[in-house]
């Protein structure tokens, strides 16, 4: 990775955790996930700049996010978890 797209990187996750704090603060639902989201789009609409992360943050992302909404949805968490894990 070039030095470039660390500072992409970088500046893309202190944009979203201030997004994350916002909201947080603000006591609206999911602070650190729509936060974060909304705060890169605003940031990316006015700013026009790119941001960027590796491919396998965002994976991992997607991965936490279905974990943490899952917990939601199903009535025993831990042992879905345990049952499915690797």
């Amino acid at each position: 990775m070039g030095n470039a797209t660390w500072k992409q990187m970088v500046t893309t996750a202190i944009i979203g955790a201030m997004g994350g704090c916002i909201f947080y603060l603000g006591s609206l639902p999911l602070p650190w996930l729509l936060g974060s989201m909304t705060m890169l789009v605003l940031w990316q609409g006015i700013y026009k700049r790119k941001l960027s992360a590796p491919k396998y943050l965002k994976n991992i992302g997607f991965v936490l996010v279905g974990m943490y909404f899952a917990f939601f949805v199903t009535n025993c968490p831990n042992r879905t978890l345990a049952a499915n894990s690797l």
